[in-house]
């Protein structure tokens, strides 16, 4: 069996959580009427005036809206006792407050009130000149946090200093400069641990260690500058060592961090003379090496440049060097790109992908070789590629494009039952995607069936993976293996469950926010806490928020599943609004309707008043420049920019230019390319690569954005019409 058969065999569908049944069982919001149940009930309605008001710092006003509001035995009557010490505590009443706080802490086992609670009451403790009891509050505090800990770190080291113990403080403020370097609070620390310590607290030999970390730390975050001017120190101070091999490494250490810095800051021609020897006895794995390629680049000096890369290269695989080549493959195919070097680009990303084929990179390797294969008519490599990255990286973005152009490709090999394998695979996935409806069709072209029950061909082995978001993405956008920013476990709810749900009905959704954020943090994320965050947003007019949050607790939409989801979800997912607007002028202009829809979800979220940073205003994203010209047009008189946040006047003028752009370009997926980068770009693609089918043509634009957007509308509008077919069409 071959490389590709083998990879193919493993291919299967993704595996998901089961899909919640019922609406209240896939998130923790009530159901319209418990919600009016609980906003209804005595005291609710003052506590969430109570807290608009202390949020804005308006406490006169929060305290008498806090007067006689009692919610005793109900999940909110923590809260009460909160904002009642908070209001103390702000009105310069600290002993009250503190009264409050402590027994509110004490009745309080966990949770994101009792670290609140805690916070305050070591302020409300410092008013009334106990430090030391603040000092104990906060190193309470402190490992419960995984937010603000340089700041909480301040204000136990302050608190520590005014109860007497100056070495603890000193200790404290080192903490905050050294595992905090990138804090603003970092100098102020250091300048209190030396007026505390009175003396040097860095820049001495017991020093060096964490000095030389913490200047590495700063490189890393991006601050150059700073990070060499505390290297250029510590080269001044570098410790003897007997040992001579262990002083020649520090020695080397700090030259590779001193050129590193001096590249980030454009000035590698400073540091080739130390980089070639530094890259010529392997310092640092193969960094030093990576490093004098990346100088040789910057400088402008092609050939060094290519024998560095070959050089390192040639380092054998399963080294320490490893990601180092992987940095630089990927660095050098991105640059021959740049120089429309394209044959020479696919062949470096085929090394790139072969070397480390579920590497840190591999993902974009696996697509711009393979794709540049299947334009090659290459197309048993395309299927080799494509189909063992589909299997090795299943979590990748670009898995449907790649699982997409496998089947075709079997399909150009006359592989018929092969090639009906592969695309019903990228059916089951992402029925609901843009290449889940392109696989659709291609199955429907080759007379198979189109899959609309994932358990009737399902294999014995499933390759569990839980994908995040959406998966039109193009491989130029994401150059690294999404990994999952956290666990996602379809359990318990947490258990601050009916707080979040009176919080929720209450109306209190900055506070309900924060709970769940907690949660998340401590308990890990579920897609019934994702769910209600989305909902939440959607309700405070974060839409495009909510859209994503809501993709991320059930990405089962994108899969033949998506249809048993609750409409509840999938309309947060699907946004619309402005209906009859939308209706009017896209038949005014001859447009499909539920395009118009997707495209204004794309370029908007539905929010009229929007301004991107390019001067797009409104629903459509006009530029005002464009909006006088098309208004003229359209017969509006007196045109004002102002007047694109009016939605019937901006879908008025931006489906005119649709319009336009779907007549002359020569149809929607090239009027959506044209929307994004311009008509002209898109006759220049068009000319150029002279008649391409609308798939193969979608997947050779070469801007990722302009692909992405339109590949996106392109799916969603079919999820519009599924959705809102009875509201949007004639």
């Amino acid at each position: 069996m071959s490389y590709s058969s083998r990879a193919a065999a493993q291919l299967a569908p993704t595996a998901h959580p089961p899909l919640p049944s019922r609406i209240e069982d896939a998130w923790l919001v009530p159901s319209d009427k418990e919600r009016q149940r609980i906003a209804a009930r005595p005291g609710v309605k003052t506590l969430r005036a109570a807290a608009t008001a202390i949020r804005s710092g308006r406490f006169d006003e929060g305290a008498a809206a806090l007067d006689g509001t009692r919610l005793d035995g109900t999940p909110l009557e923590p809260y009460v006792e909160y904002y009642r010490a908070l209001v103390d505590l702000r009105l310069r009443r600290p002993a009250p407050a503190r009264t409050r706080l402590s027994a509110l802490r004490r009745s309080l086992s966990a949770g994101r009130l009792r670290q609140l609670a805690l916070s305050a009451e070591a302020e409300a403790a410092l008013s009334l000149d106990d430090a030391a009891g603040a000092a104990a509050l906060l190193e309470e505090l402190y490992p419960l946090l995984t937010k603000n800990r340089d700041v909480v770190l301040d204000q136990w080291a302050t608190a520590a200093r005014a109860a007497g113990r100056p070495q603890d403080a000193t200790r404290l403020w080192l903490r905050l400069y050294y595992e905090f370097p990138t804090s603003d609070l970092a100098p102020g620390a250091l300048r209190q641990a030396e007026t505390t310590m009175q003396g040097a607290a860095v820049g001495t030999p017991d020093a060096f260690p964490h000095d030389l970390t913490r200047a590495e730390a700063l490189l890393a975050a991006g601050r150059a500058a700073d990070a060499e001017a505390a290297l250029k120190q510590l080269e001044a101070l570098l410790p003897a060592s007997a040992d001579a091999a262990d002083a020649q490494a520090r020695r080397d250490r700090i030259q590779l961090r001193l050129a590193q810095a001096a590249c980030a800051q454009r000035r590698c021609g400073f540091a080739l003379t130390a980089l070639t020897d530094l890259a010529s006895r392997g310092v640092g794995a193969g960094e030093a090496q990576y490093l004098l390629a990346s100088a040789l680049r910057d400088e402008g000096q092609a050939g060094p440049y290519r024998e560095a890369i070959e050089s390192l290269a040639a380092i054998a695989p399963g080294s320490p060097a490893d990601p180092w080549v992987e940095r630089a493959l990927n660095e050098y195919g991105t640059y021959l790109v740049k120089m429309d070097a394209d044959a020479d680009a696919a062949a470096i990303f085929r090394r790139l992908f072969d070397r480390h084929p579920s590497g840190r990179y591999a993902e974009r390797a696996a697509w711009k070789y393979g794709w540049s294969s299947y334009r090659g008519r290459q197309f048993d490599e395309a299927i080799r590629v494509f189909e063992l990255a589909a299997s090795t990286i299943p979590r990748a973005n670009t898995r449907p494009a790649w699982l997409y152009w496998a089947g075709r490709s079997r399909e150009q090999r006359k592989d018929v039952d092969g090639a009906t394998r592969v695309l019903t695979l990228a059916a089951l996935d992402y029925f609901h995607s843009y290449y889940g409806r392109i696989a659709s069709e291609a199955l429907t072209r080759l007379g198979a069936p189109v899959p609309s029950d994932r358990a009737a061909v399902v294999p014995g082995i499933v390759l569990a993976a839980v994908d995040g978001g959406d998966r039109d993405a193009s491989p130029d956008d994401v150059q690294e293996t999404r990994a999952d920013d956290a666990t996602m476990v379809a359990t318990e709810p947490p258990p601050s469950a009916d707080l979040i749900t009176w919080l929720v009905s209450a109306g209190m959704f900055d506070e309900a926010i924060e709970e769940m954020q907690h949660a998340q943090r401590a308990h890990g994320r579920t897609p019934k806490l994702d769910a209600t965050l989305a909902w939440v947003y959607r309700q405070q007019g974060e839409i495009r928020p909510a859209i994503n949050t809501m993709r991320r607790a059930y990405p089962q939409y994108l899969s033949v599943e998506g249809d048993a989801l609750p409409r509840e979800i999938q309309e947060v997912i699907f946004p619309l609004e402005y209906i009859q607007v939308i209706k009017r002028y896209a038949a005014q202009h001859g447009l499909d309707p539920f395009v118009v829809a997707a495209l204004i979800g794309q370029e908007s979220s539905y929010v009229a008043d929007v301004r991107s940073p390019a001067n797009a205003w409104g629903l459509m994203q006009i530029l005002p420049s464009t909006g006088r010209q098309l208004a003229r047009a359209e017969g509006v008189r007196r045109f004002r920019t102002q007047m694109l946040t009016d939605p019937e006047t901006n879908v008025r003028l931006g489906t005119r230019h649709f319009a336009g752009l779907v007549r002359n370009l020569g149809g929607v997926p090239y009027a959506l390319a044209g929307y994004n980068a311009g008509s002209a770009r898109v006759i220049r693609w068009k000319a150029e690569r002279g008649p391409l089918e609308q798939a193969e043509f979608i997947d050779d634009i070469p801007f990722p954005e302009t692909q992405i957007y339109v590949k996106k509308i392109l799916g969603t509008a079919v999820d519009y019409r599924r959705l809102y077919g009875n509201v949007l069409a004639e």
